[in-house]
């Protein structure tokens, strides 16, 4: 390469965080190549409005693990930051102090680095150097902490909390009390200038009362969040100079080439869904549940033969929406009690929608096909009346509440365990899920059919059947 060529390079990465990024993952990764995308587009980009353009002062990232979160923050960031100005001061939490000093180590392989040098000479740091700590000889420099350690008489321009906890200890409230504890009163009390001075956390999300939870709860927290599969469509901020975005469909994987859907999907049943939301989806749920709790649900070993068979049907609102779902639960109703026998769910057209509900009332024989009289469900009762005129088919009216509503009447019944749920199924993860999320998650179709099949069993019993629902039998 020319002179005039490794000037130019030189220019570019004193001035270009995602530059700079690709130049310490070949140092750090010796015949591995970076491969580029628009995550860590944003994630430059977002880490570059506190740290670079101070437009505001507190940034949350959270990415799945393995997103090249901590080269870029841990290790890259602070390189490039005392490059610019030596004199610039900068703490760095990890969960652990082996942790955090492997980041701090690797962020002194990087600026002992001929090439570092080359880029900035005013910037010098001692070839030894202990790995809690180095400094320039302007008097800048890099700390090393673990969540709960000793920062006393130390200050900083920039504060970088990279997964303030580890795996088990997000699980523990007192681990938890304890690390929040620590962030208020201690760590956030070391920002030299509390007007100028900045924090950024980056972690994969872990439980609902994480760092990150509270933290983003608080309020006043310039959020990216990047879940491994996407759950709405939203555009992501990936350059500012020139204006650019990526625009992210419901159901676009993070990382195709290294993580596409069919491994993510392996991930989720090996995992769980509970840990994958958390890690991989940035959606934390409870454990027990929000206005549902998971140990209401009674569970059965045996179906009763008598009684009666029956799919509540909930349908996505637009056919081919990408963000949607249809869903159809298949029930036995004996002797008082709902026993969940099925969990269809998938993001299709309408034409397969109707076809997959044919097959499975020609195979199951229902007493009752129960759907929600709204959007597309409108369709499908009106096509399954004409086509089909034996179908029981039983057009639901939500009436004016919203769902919370809805299901709030409803949550009694699941309370005294009339409700029950195989001790295994492929799909109980996934309903067990959405139980969790709501009422704040994403997506409600299965706990629409849920409160369907109980509303109409309710009202049919306490003699409101009469219209408000209406068969298909002609």
């Amino acid at each position: 390469m020319n002179a005039d060529k490794v000037r130019l390079l030189q220019a570019l990465m004193r001035n270009d965080f995602l530059s700079f990024v690709h130049r310490v993952f070949a140092e750090l990764n010796r015949g591995r190549t970076f491969h580029q995308s628009w995550v860590h587009e944003a994630m430059c980009t977002f880490i570059g409005i506190v740290a670079l353009e101070h437009e505001t002062d507190r940034l949350v990232i959270n990415v799945p693990p393995r997103s090249a979160k901590s080269t870029i923050a841990s290790v890259a960031l602070p390189s490039f930051l005392l490059g610019r100005d030596p004199t610039f001061r900068v703490i760095v939490v990890s969960y652990n102090q082996e942790l955090a000093n492997l980041f701090s180590r690797q962020t002194r392989q990087v600026m002992l680095s001929p090439w570092y040098r080359a880029l900035f000479p005013s910037t010098v740091i001692p070839s030894r150097a202990a790995e809690t700590a180095f400094y320039t000889s302007a008097g800048g420099y890099r700390i090393a902490t673990s969540t709960g350690g000793t920062l006393t008489g130390k200050g900083g321009d920039l504060i970088i909390v990279d997964d303030p906890l580890k795996g088990p200890d997000a699980h523990s409230e007192a681990a938890r009390d304890a690390a929040l504890d620590w962030t208020r009163n201690t760590l956030f009390t070391r920002l030299d200038d509390k007007s100028r001075g900045g924090i950024i956390m980056v972690q994969q999300r872990q439980h609902e009362d994480d760092l990150s939870g509270h933290m983003l709860r608080a309020g006043g927290w310039l959020h990216l969040n990047l879940p491994a599969i996407a759950e709405v469509d939203e555009p992501i901020l990936i350059s500012k100079r020139p204006l650019r975005f990526h625009y992210r469909r419901a159901g676009d994987v993070l990382d195709p080439v290294r993580e596409p859907i069919e491994v993510l999907e392996r991930l989720k049943r090996e995992m769980g869904s509970h840990d994958f939301a958390a890690q991989y989806q940035q959606a934390p749920v409870p454990l027990e549940g929000g206005m549902i709790k998971v140990g209401w649900f009674g569970t059965y070993d045996d179906v009763p033969d008598d009684g009666e068979t029956v799919f509540s049907i909930d349908t996505a609102y637009k056919a081919g929406a990408r963000n949607d779902w249809s869903v159809i639960t298949v029930w036995r109703i004996a002797r008082g009690r709902y026993y969940l026998l099925n969990v269809w769910r998938r993001r299709v057209e309408y034409p397969v929608l109707k076809h997959c509900v044919i097959e499975m009332a020609q195979r199951l024989r229902p007493s009752t096909i129960l759907i929600e009289d709204k959007g597309s469900g409108t369709g499908l009762i009106q096509d399954l009346r004409i086509e089909h005129e034996g179908y029981p088919v039983v057009a639901y009216d939500p009436g004016p509440y919203d769902k919370e509503a809805r299901v709030h009447v409803q949550s009694a019944a699941i309370e005294g365990g009339l409700v029950l749920l195989p001790p295994s199924a492929p799909w109980l993860d996934e309903f067990l899920c959405e139980v969790r999320r709501f009422p704040n998650g994403t997506h409600d179709d299965q706990i629409d059919t849920l409160a369907q099949l109980l509303a109409w069993k309710r009202d049919r019993t306490d003699d409101l059947y009469i219209g408000r629902y209406i068969t298909g039998y002609s």
